[in-house]
């Protein structure tokens, strides 16, 4: 594919992401460092979107369910997939 075709497709996504009203992000290594948020996600972790860039995904997880995270992403890593991942904020 053209690169010129993924810059525009990345930058219509990044745009639809960002408008959306339900919380998205996006993440890099299995780290989970953030290195995209959308408004809604920072306002369900009770910050701005430049305070979640760059910061761990994990570090925003109860101590409870870090296990059941890093066991899904393994997953997600080796090829399967996340669904129906629900972030219940109280």
């Amino acid at each position: 594919m053209n690169k010129q075709i993924l810059r525009d497709t990345e930058r219509q996504l990044r745009a639809v992401m960002k408008m959306s009203r339900a919380g998205i992000f996006a993440t890099e290594s299995k780290k989970w460092t953030i290195s995209f948020a959308n408004k809604r996600m920072a306002e369900l972790f009770g910050c701005t979107v430049p305070e979640l860039s760059g910061k761990a995904f994990i570090d925003y997880i109860h101590p409870a369910y870090i296990l059941i995270m890093q066991k899904m992403t393994c997953r997600s890593c080796s090829g399967g997939m996340l669904r129906n991942l629900r972030l219940n904020c109280t």
